[in-house]
């Protein structure tokens, strides 16, 4: 066997262990994927004093920080009005900071769309720009007060 031949064993070893360190070093490197910490947020929504299933609420933050994914924490009621708060997963909370809030209680989901429909709030308090539902969420666990809303009379 050629002097050449015995090296390629050697070498190829040597080149397998070099590839497995650089990626071990490279899955070793925190990565920053845009995301801020996130802190469990739970509540609960009552319209005209009573729990609804199914109202959607939207927190959207005051101001996102540059280098920043956009995000906006979302949940829905269950049975009796309570929801927790969804950011990047299910029910992880939300960043810490202040928000404005919008809610949408619709009438129905469209499978074939995948969207939902309507709004028996009639849009009261959908609008961003005009809500005056404006809530904090801190760097610990947070169990938010009762929001209380009204649904409007049919026009």
């Amino acid at each position: 066997m050629s002097d050449r031949r015995k090296l390629l064993p050697s070498r190829l070893i040597l080149s397998t262990a070099l590839c497995a360190c650089l990626l071990a070093a490279a899955s070793c490197k925190k990565k920053d994927d845009g995301r801020l910490p996130v802190y469990p947020v739970k509540g609960q929504i009552l319209v005209d004093g009573n729990p609804v299933k199914g109202v959607l609420i939207y927190f959207w933050p005051a101001k996102i920080e540059k280098n920043l994914h956009a995000y906006c924490p979302n949940g829905q009621t269950d049975d009796n009005g309570h929801f927790k708060l969804s950011t990047y997963d299910a029910d992880d909370g939300a960043p810490a900071g202040e928000y404005t809030i919008t809610i949408e209680w619709p009438v129905g989901y469209n499978q074939l769309t995948n969207q939902w429909h309507g709004d028996h709030l009639q849009g009261k308090y959908s609008d961003q720009g005009k809500s005056e539902i404006k809530l904090k969420i801190d760097s610990k666990p947070n169990d938010l007060a009762v929001i209380q809303i009204e649904k409007p009379k049919k026009k």
